[in-house]
């Protein structure tokens, strides 16, 4: 696949498909942006709706369309509501597919069904558990790890110790949203903040941008719990 060839005002074109600029909507969005392009590990952590999985799996898309990464790698916490992936038909693959189409659309928007397709036809984007991952190590990739406020200490530490040379981990969650009690995500925060090459991104309902509804009934939340 060829890489970016021209440039004009607000179009890049990466294999003849116009792909638009990745434009951040609020301060704390550039952070991400900066973040994610500069370090290893980045942490987006608050509101909904404030854009973390768009820029995560824009940006990754991106690199991987220019080669600057070979793979993409989805994962998730997953948490049953009342059904279970073992009485689901297919392989667990097939099973746990549904559960990143909010990444597939994001993808799609960037670049199109053909193209992601294509990808997930040929492994360059692959969705995996978190237990899937036990003693692999992943090279020239970027690690998408969405809900991660519903993921334990240790799905935390086994997803960041996989990382390989080349890699990238990319860590979304909101506690606000957490639906176990022993969530590893603040934890991981704390634990993690001095290790170099990591930067942490706080968003707030300030950030929302999905729409003025999402952001007044944040508000609302918030004023309640207060």
């Amino acid at each position: 696949m060829s890489k970016a060839k021209s440039r004009t005002k607000d179009v890049i074109y990466i294999s003849e498909r116009p792909v638009k600029l990745l434009k951040p909507k609020s301060e704390n969005q550039a952070k991400l942006i900066n973040s994610i392009r500069n370090n290893v590990i980045s942490i987006a952590s608050g509101a909904a709706g404030t854009g973390k999985t768009y820029l995560g799996a824009s940006l990754a898309i991106d690199m991987l369309q220019s080669g600057l990464i070979d793979t993409i790698i989805l994962t998730r916490p997953y948490v049953p509501a009342g059904e279970k992936l073992g009485f689901i038909p297919g392989t667990i693959e097939e099973k746990f597919a549904p559960y990143l189409e909010p990444y597939l659309d994001c993808f799609i928007d960037r670049v199109g069904k053909q193209q992601v397709a294509a990808m997930l036809t040929d492994g360059r984007i692959q969705a995996k558990p978190i237990s899937f991952m036990q003693g692999k190590t992943f090279t020239n990739a970027m690690i998408l790890v969405d809900e991660v406020e519903n993921a334990t200490h240790d799905q935390i530490k086994l997803i960041l110790t996989r990382i390989g040379e080349g890699t990238k981990a990319v860590l979304m969650g909101d506690m606000a949203q957490t639906y176990i009690g022993n969530s590893g995500f603040k934890r991981a925060i704390g634990i993690l903040k001095n290790v170099p090459k990591l930067g942490i991104v706080n968003f707030t309902v300030s950030d929302v941008i999905r729409s003025d509804t999402c952001r007044y009934i944040l508000e609302a939340y918030e004023n309640e719990i207060s």
